[in-house]
């Protein structure tokens, strides 16, 4: 199962460039974002993210992912603004 935290993450990972980077803007340490992406590419049978110890990008299937994973996030965040 896909699970919400799962695609949010990986869009902060993306957007922020780095594990790190997205662990600091989640306030989440860099072993749970790393295990929220690792559950998540699971879930979906391929790998979104090529890590390196000093780079990290996006696959093609992470490529294409991103923008629904992008739109999917922003609409939870605006449904539950206006709650």
């Amino acid at each position: 199962m896909i699970r919400l935290n799962g695609i949010a993450t990986f869009v902060q990972v993306a957007e922020a460039g780095s594990i790190s980077e997205a662990a600091r803007r989640l306030r989440l340490s860099k072993s749970v974002v790393s295990e929220r992406l690792g559950e998540l590419e699971r879930s979906l049978g391929t790998v979104l993210l090529h890590r390196t110890t000093r780079r990290l990008s996006l696959t093609e299937d992470g490529i294409a992912f991103l923008e629904r994973a992008a739109r999917i996030a922003r609409e939870v965040e605006d449904a539950a603004a206006e709650i």
